[in-house]
């Protein structure tokens, strides 16, 4: 008989938490904002980016464009996909740290009382919603990684590395800051000198080398 795992409440929670800024955004203003625009215009095709982002944003853009027909509420809603994603990792990775309920205080409390997640996200932001997302992936799955160094956890690291480098520029100082803090642990220092270590290094390549082998 089959068994299914019942769904986290909190992700329930966050969903509809996403959904109210969504509604929000929209009703405010049913037009694209300068960065949405620019977004729109990005994302007419599959490049591999300019010398300002790198391209994964416009690739999500335009996949969702193809699938709704350029629906301006598709290219919106980009953004708060990203948000959601970056919510839920951001959850996941508290949690590694500590109880449920604590974890979800602590997650309330950042999107509630850091401004760019509680209220500039809804306006200006793209590309930076996408790398918090992420950033957030990639943290948990670095987290993963030092607690059990399993071949899929190395793998998920290096694809959520590659898709960050994909993402914002500035990612790379996500990346800067978690190599030092292996440096300095044992235990991290223990983890990632395994030869499952390639895989990551593997992965993150074969996703981000093209943007940057064309990065003029």
């Amino acid at each position: 008989m089959l068994r299914y795992k019942k769904i986290n409440p909190h992700f329930l929670l966050f969903a509809a938490y996403v959904l109210s800024y969504f509604i929000l955004r929209i009703t405010a203003s049913p037009f694209l904002d300068w960065d949405e625009a620019e977004q729109y215009i990005n994302s007419r095709n599959f490049n591999l980016g300019d010398t300002q982002q790198p391209p994964l944003y416009s690739w999500i853009a335009r996949s969702l464009s193809i699938i709704t027909n350029d629906s301006i509420y598709a290219l919106i809603s980009v953004r708060y996909i990203c948000l959601y994603i970056f919510i839920i990792f951001l959850y996941l990775s508290i949690r590694q740290f500590f109880a449920s309920k604590k974890s979800l205080t602590l997650t309330l409390l950042i999107l509630a009382l850091i401004p760019a997640y509680a209220y500039t996200i809804n306006f200006k932001l793209t590309h930076s919603v996408l790398v918090f997302a992420m950033s957030s992936m990639t943290f948990y799955f670095y987290l993963k990684v030092l607690k059990k160094n399993s071949l899929l956890n190395f793998s998920l690291l290096g694809i959520s590395v590659g898709l960050g480098l994909i993402s914002k520029y500035n990612f790379s100082f996500l990346l800067f800051a978690l190599i030092l803090a292996s440096l300095c642990s044992k235990a991290a220092r223990k983890a990632f000198l395994k030869p499952q270590i390639v895989i990551s290094i593997f992965s993150s390549l074969a996703i981000a080398l093209q943007h940057y082998r064309d990065w003029e």
